[in-house]
């Protein structure tokens, strides 16, 4: 037990613990900085392109797919969104990859609905219930 006290009294534990405990905190507050300073994505969208009416983009308006590519390859956009055949719509254009936050932007949650058996004494009744992230985080 000596031992242990005069450890947790030594200057090296002191100042190593003050030290990382100050890198925790700064880390922390880095990180709070950081996100509440971000801005949308800046996308290049060619006209004729509908995007979902939620989505949390800057876009920048180009006439058609050779001036969103440009603006892409210039840097001034973190992507060009083109018209495409597709379900969506559109198609998403990257410079070497196409960026995450573009695509969560853009990405559309379903309505869920999860089969569930209610369990009584008395039956065995089934039912579709709502979910609004997974249904297995809310099972009964």
């Amino acid at each position: 037990m000596r031992e242990v006290i005069v450890r947790l009294r030594s200057v090296a534990f002191l100042v190593s613990t003050g030290l990382l405990l100050v890198l925790i905190l700064g880390s922390v507050v880095v990180s709070a900085v950081v996100s509440a300073t971000a801005s949308d994505p800046k996308v290049a969208v060619v006209s004729g392109v509908t995007l979902p009416a939620d989505a949390s983009v800057d876009p920048q308006d180009v006439a058609d797919r050779d001036a969103a590519e440009q603006l892409l390859r210039d840097g001034e956009v973190e992507a060009a969104i083109v018209p495409d055949d597709g379900p969506l719509g559109f198609a998403v254009l990257g410079d070497d990859s196409v960026p995450v936050s573009v695509v969560q932007a853009l990405s559309v949650a379903p309505r869920c609905s999860c089969w569930t058996t209610t369990a009584r004494p008395d039956s065995s009744a089934t039912s579709w219930r709502s979910a609004s992230a997974s249904c297995s985080s809310s099972r009964r």
